[in-house]
């Protein structure tokens, strides 16, 4: 994981129960993409807008810890707004503090805060499709962007 992923990370205000986590996820439409272990399980919303990955720890108890949210660059702008809404409901079920891996400071809420954010995610993303290749279709981080933007560059070559 690095510059080719846009990384949230969420805690828990109040204890919350994996149980709890997992059948709001399910209902808003997520999908579990990983085996279930004791101390985590990946999910994600695959839609058109774009790939958003949720991977929830509960280490070492039944309660969750914090976990993040996290969309690759490469998907269409469209997943901007599609993990905003996720987060915006996550926030609204259980409340969460959090924060931009980038900015490592925790992020406000509101239209103007979100409407500020969103700029910033918007001029990165730039960034990337410059200093590597645009991609513009839904897509997982880490492994599979760059396999993908291995696979595109040694097209052209």
């Amino acid at each position: 994981m690095g510059a080719e992923v846009k990384l949230f990370y969420l805690r828990p205000k109040v204890n919350i129960s994996r149980v709890e986590v997992e059948k709001f996820l399910l209902a808003y439409g997520c999908v579990r993409v990983s085996a279930e272990s004791d101390e985590s399980q990946n999910f994600e919303i695959n839609t058109k807008k774009g790939i958003t990955e949720l991977p929830v720890s509960w280490k070492p108890s039944q309660v969750i810890n914090y976990f993040s949210i996290r969309f690759s660059y490469g998907n269409p702008s469209s997943v901007i707004d599609q993990t905003f809404d996720l987060i915006l409901a996550l926030n609204t079920k259980f409340g969460f503090e959090i924060c931009s891996s980038d900015l490592l400071q925790k992020i406000g809420l509101d239209k103007k805060s979100l409407s500020t954010l969103r700029k910033q995610i918007v001029e990165r993303k730039k960034y990337f499709e410059k200093s590597s290749v645009r991609i513009d279709r839904p897509i997982r981080g880490g492994k599979e962007t760059f396999d993908y933007i291995r696979k595109i560059k040694s097209s052209l070559e």
